[in-house]
C-alpha cells in the first residue's frame, strides 16, 4: 500500500520544486505551498504534477507550489518542520497519533468546511483517522485496505485450498517450499509492512477492542496475552519459512514484495490496495488471474474473519498560517472530475463518494471493506509517535528473533507506561 506539499528549505534540505508553468504578473496569485510523497527520485509524479499545473493555469487567483519527498524522508522532515514552526501551508498526512500531536501543538487548524456540504462529498469512514473531539483536521483523498493477494492457479496446481484459515496457510507454506515456490512474498526493510501482519494477528485473535483498550490505557496493557499470542503466531510463520528468504533486507520501495507475485514466483502476499497498480505494471499477463481475499481466520468465530486492517491512505492537513481560502481551494481541487479521473487511472481507492471502480482487485477489496465487521486502523499511524516507533521496533525484533513474544509485549507496555507518566 495501500500515502503532496510546500516550497521551503527544511533544516538545510534542498527540496525539488515543480517550476511554475506561467509567468506571475505584478498582481501575483496567492501561493499555497504543499508537500507530498508521490515522487520518483524526489520529482513529483507526472499525473499529480499535471493536475497541479492544469489547476495553476486554469485561474489566476491561487498558485499551488508543490514539493515531492520520498516516504521515509517526508516522515522525518515534517516532524522537524512542525517542531520549528516552518511547516508548509498544506502537507500530506496519514492522520492518527502523529497528526493529533500536530493538532495539540497548534501546528494545523480545524477544517470547518468538512462539516458542511463540501464534506458530504467524502465517504464518512475516511475521516476516522483525522477527526479529534469531533473536529476535522485533514482532507481525506483515498482509503486503504490490507488484504491477502493470492495466485489461485498456483494453489490449484498443488491441490491446495486457498488460505482462508491458519491451518490452510501453514499447509500452503509447507507445500510451496517443497516445490521451490516462495509461499509469501514479503519485504520488511522499512518495518511498517511487518506491522500489518502483527495487527491482523491481534485483530483475528481478539478483535479491535483489546488494542483500543491498551492504547487508551484502559483495562489491559500491551503485555496482555492477546499481544503475546499474536507474537507467537508471527513466529510460527517465520519458523515455517513462509516468507521470502531475505525479507528483512527486501524493500517495498524496490518492489521486492510485489514483483515475485506479479511474475508468478510467489503464491501470495499481504498488501494494501496501493500495490495493485504495481502488480499490474510488473506482471500484466498474470494480473487478471490474481485474487483478493481476507486475512486467514484463526479462531472459530464467524465475525472474526470479516474484520479488516486499513484506514485513510492519504489526506492533507493545513497549517495554522496557510492562506485563508486554502481549505476551499483544496476541497474543490481534490473533488474535481480531473482529480477523480487521475485516481481512476492510477487505480486508487478514492475517499470521494461515487468514485468509479473498474479494477477487479480494487473492486474485491472494496467489497470486503463494505462487509467488514470492524476496521482496525494502522497501528503505526494511530499510536502516538514514540509508541508507534516502539511498535515497529518490537515487531521487527519478533521477525528477526531478537525478542521473544513476551519480551516484545513487555517492552511495548513499558514504553506505553512511560508515555502515560
Amino acid at each position: 500500500m495501500k500515502r503532496f506539499i510546500a516550497t521551503c528549505v527544511v533544516m538545510g534540505l534542498l527540496l525539488t520544486i515543480i517550476p511554475a508553468t506561467k509567468s506571475q504578473e505584478p498582481s501575483s496569485p496567492t501561493t499555497i505551498t504543499l508537500w507530498n510523497i508521490y515522487t520518483s527520485d524526489n520529482v513529483l509524479s507526472e499525473p499529480f504534477a499535471t493536475l497541479i499545473d492544469n489547476f495553476n493555469n486554469s485561474q489566476s487567483e491561487y498558485f499551488i507550489e508543490a514539493v515531492a519527498l520520498q516516504n521515509e524522508e517526508f516522515k522525518n522532515q515534517i516532524i522537524l518542520a512542525v517542531d520549528s514552526d516552518t511547516q508548509p501551508d498544506v502537507f500530506f498526512t496519514w492522520g492518527g497519533g502523529t497528526l493529533q500531536e500536530f493538532v495539540d501543538k497548534g501546528a494545523v487548524r480545524e477544517i470547518k468546511e468538512l462539516e458542511g456540504e463540501l464534506g458530504e462529498r467524502f465517504i464518512p469512514a475516511s475521516f476516522s483517522t483525522s477527526t479529534f473531539d469531533g473536529k476535522h483536521y485533514a482532507i481525506p483523498l483515498s482509503l486503504a485496505t490490507v488484504t491477502m493477494v493470492v495466485n489461485p492457479r498456483l494453489f490449484e496446481a498443488h491441490n491446495l485450498e486457498l488460505p482462508s484459515n491458519w491451518d490452510n496457510l501453514l499447509r500452503a507454506c509447507e507445500v510451496f517450499n517443497e516445490a521451490g515456490i516462495t509461499p509469501i512474498s514479503f519485504a520488511n526493510s522499512e518495518k511498517w509492512l511487518g506491522s500489518h501482519w502483527f495487527s491482523y494477528l491481534v485483530t483475528r485473535l481478539g478483535g479491535v477492542d483489546e488494542f483500543a483498550a491498551a492504547a487508551n490505557r484502559e483495562d489491559i496493557g500491551f503485555d496482555d496475552p492477546v499481544f503475546v499470542e499474536a507474537g507467537e503466531k508471527l513466529r510460527e510463520l517465520v519458523d515455517a519459512n513462509c516468507f521470502t528468504l531475505d525479507f528483512m533486507s527486501a524493500s517495498f520501495s524496490n518492489r521486492d514484495d510485489t514483483r515475485p507475485v506479479a511474475q508468478g514466483q510467489a503464491a501470495m502476499m499481504l498488501g494494501g490496495n496501493w500495490v495493485f497498480a504495481t502488480l499490474q505494471e510488473e506482471g500484466p499477463d498474470l494480473y487478471d488471474q490474481l485474487q483478493v481475499m481476507p486475512f486467514p481466520a484463526i479462531l472459530d468465530d464467524a465475525d472474526a474473519i470479516t474484520g479488516m486492517v486499513g484506514g485513510t491512505s492519504d489526506a492533507y492537513a493545513i497549517s495554522w498560517k496557510a492562506p485563508p481560502e486554502t481549505e476551499r481551494v483544496l476541497i474543490e481541487l481534490f473533488t474535481s472530475q480531473a482529480y477523480l479521473d487521475m485516481q481512476f487511472d492510477l487505480n486508487i481507492f478514492s475517499a470521494i463518494v461515487g468514485a468509479e471502480i473498474e479494477d477487479h482487485l480494487l473492486a474485491q477489496a472494496s467489497a470486503l471493506l463494505s462487509e467488514a465487521s470492524t476496521l482496525q486502523l494502522f497501528y503505526d499511524q494511530v499510536l502516538p509517535r514514540n509508541l508507534a516507533l516502539a511498535h515497529l521496533d518490537t515487531t521487527t525484533a519478533l521477525f528477526t528473533g531478537d525478542m521473544t513474544p513476551e519480551e516484545a509485549a513487555q517492552t511495548m507496555e513499558t514504553v506505553a507506561e512511560t508515555l502515560q507518566d
